[in-house]
């Protein structure tokens, strides 16, 4: 019998298309391009990290449509609930539609903050 695929996920660093960990959403729908509703403030610190406060800017990411099987790999990636917490979160779409999605939330009190919220910017900096 196959898993279910009833989980919507926002990445928005190393699971992005073109990241280190983008391989472990293969064979998973990618719904494009997205960010999130509300502001939130991301840093790095070797790797990204989405903290729920200061609000600094909307996160930009992809979505992603997921098995449980895929979810609970995502879950051992980020060491949920231990190192990353994963909660739902409202996230806008490039067509406008505004959706529920898992985001991965790591409280990390270093790193350089990223202003606008795009990881992909950030990487691309001299």
């Amino acid at each position: 019998m196959a898993a279910s695929i009833s989980h919507l996920v926002f990445v928005y660093g190393t699971l992005r298309r073109g990241g280190e960990h983008h391989h472990l959403l293969a064979g998973c729908p990618g719904l494009g391009p997205a960010r999130t509703r509300h502001a939130y403030c991301m840093v790095v610190d070797g790797i990204p990290f989405v903290r729920s406060s200061p609000p600094v800017s909307p996160i930009q990411g992809e979505m992603y449509r997921v098995d449980d099987e895929k979810l609970d790999l995502l879950d051992r990636l980020e060491r949920h609930p231990v190192w990353y917490r994963r909660r739902q979160v409202p996230v806008v779409t490039a067509t406008g539609r505004e959706i529920m999605a898992w985001l991965y939330f790591a409280d990390e009190e270093t790193g350089e903050q990223v202003p606008d919220g795009d990881y992909s910017l950030w990487l691309e900096q001299p």
